[in-house]
């Protein structure tokens, strides 16, 4: 196996251009390009086991399949495609996993078999492989059920202060959300955008005004401790964080790390990890912008009665004189 050491700033830049000189070698052929987790092996193979169609072309962002992650399928088609690819392709690798002790392995016709990347770093700590060669793997790896969430205290009291004035009913609020490895702290920074709530929705009046915000804290009626299916359709895949209150507490979350320019890994994280930090006294700013949506009402001889969303409307009932 062909060793070759890189400093580890310069990862990047030599995983592109010893990717670039593989793919010329295979232009004008059908290859898959992928890392494979059973070996750690980023691999170029001709052909594919991928499709049951080989005309089927998978050539943008990365995806998950068989115990792989798969950057390319496809049929390099010049020069200029194969650099294209080779940039895209070690942009997608190394967002994925960092830039670290890697093995490449290339079954194509005049093209090397494989290599050993070994990346050098004088302030880390040195590894052994089972084969017994010294490496550096530099790469952090993060466990889904490591992930926490950090919610600033005064966050908290502005949910519990929403929840008292608009208990049975649903509501959103806006913060920001920045990730420090496995840990999401949220900002004491909140916005409420105007909205129209009721016990089974949401309804955003200008959805402009939401831009800028990447996390959402969204509130169900008491017992709803999940997040429906419209959420997940809807604030779950279009926030980087969304949390669920309800109860008078954080229920549960999701987060979404961006893999490739179409693609997002989403965590669920249990209401266990998600913390409340910091302590302070805090008025809400911008309460009166959520307004509950009104109903027909009737009260008079056979009674009161309230209209909902889905219900008909009460004045027709009592005109029909139908109960």
């Amino acid at each position: 196996m062909k060793r070759i050491e890189i400093r580890k700033k310069e990862f990047k830049k030599k995983l592109e251009e010893l990717l670039k000189k593989v793919f010329e070698t295979a232009i004008g052929s059908l290859i898959t390009v992928g890392y494979s987790y059973t070996d750690g092996t980023l691999y170029v193979v001709e052909g594919t086991d991928v499709f049951d169609n080989p005309e089927n072309e998978f050539s943008e962002g990365a995806m998950f399949y068989d115990g792989s992650t798969i950057f390319f399928v496809g049929v390099i088609k010049s020069k200029k495609h194969a650099k294209k690819l080779a940039k895209r392709v070690t942009g997608d690798f190394t967002g994925l996993f960092g830039e670290g002790y890697l093995v490449i392995s290339v079954a194509l016709t005049d093209a090397m078999d494989e290599a050993e990347i070994v990346v050098t770093d004088e302030e880390s700590k040195t590894k052994k492989t089972r084969s017994g060669s010294v490496w550096n793997s530099g790469i952090r790896v993060l466990k889904s059920n490591s992930f926490s969430i950090e919610v600033p205290e005064k966050i908290f009291k502005v949910c519990r202060k929403l929840a008292q004035e608009f208990a049975g009913v649903e509501f959103s609020i806006l913060c920001k959300a920045t990730r420090e490895g496995d840990v999401f702290r949220i900002s004491e920074e909140f916005f409420i955008p105007e909205q129209e709530v009721t016990s089974g929705k949401v309804e955003f009046k200008n959805k402009a005004e939401m831009n800028g915000w990447n996390c959402i804290i969204h509130k169900h009626p008491s017992g709803l401790r999940s997040f429906s299916s419209t959420d997940d359709e809807t604030i779950n895949g279009n926030n980087d964080v969304s949390i669920l209150f309800c109860d008078g507490e954080f229920v549960t979350a999701v987060a979404n790390i961006k893999i490739s320019e179409h693609e997002k890994i989403q965590i669920e994280v249990q209401q266990e990890r998600i913390k409340i930090v910091d302590e302070q006294e805090i008025q809400v700013e911008g309460i009166e912008r959520i307004k509950r949506k009104s109903y027909p009402q009737y009260s008079g001889k056979l009674g009161s009665y309230v209209g909902y969303e889905y219900a008909p409307d009460w004045r027709e009932v009592i005109k029909n004189g139908k109960s």
